[in-house]
C-alpha cells in the first residue's frame, strides 16, 4: 500500500580532508526504493571522494533518515 510522499529536507555538512561540502536536498521517507547508502556512494563518486569517507557519509545519512522517520511515527 502506497501511503503518499513524506518529503523531508536533508542538510549535509561533510568535511573531507580540508574541504567542507555543504548541500541540501529533499528525501521521500516513503520511497523504499531510495537507498541512503547507494545515494551516498553516488554522491561521493560524483565529487571524487574516496571510500573511507563514503562509509561515514552513508552512515550519517541513514542515521538521520531513521531518526526523522522515528520522530514522525511517534509524533502522530
Amino acid at each position: 500500500m502506497y501511503t503518499g510522499e513524506r518529503i523531508v529536507p536533508i542538510k549535509l555538512d561533510l568535511r573531507v580532508n580540508h574541504t567542507l561540502i555543504r548541500d541540501q536536498f529533499l528525501w521521500d521517507l516513503n520511497n523504499f526504493e531510495s537507498d541512503p547508502e547507494e545515494f551516498a556512494r553516488t554522491f561521493c563518486k560524483e565529487l571524487g571522494i574516496e571510500d573511507p569517507e563514503v562509509g561515514v557519509s552513508s552512515a550519517n545519512l541513514a542515521s538521520s533518515l531513521k531518526t526523522m522517520d522515528l520522530g514522525k511515527k511517534y509524533s502522530n
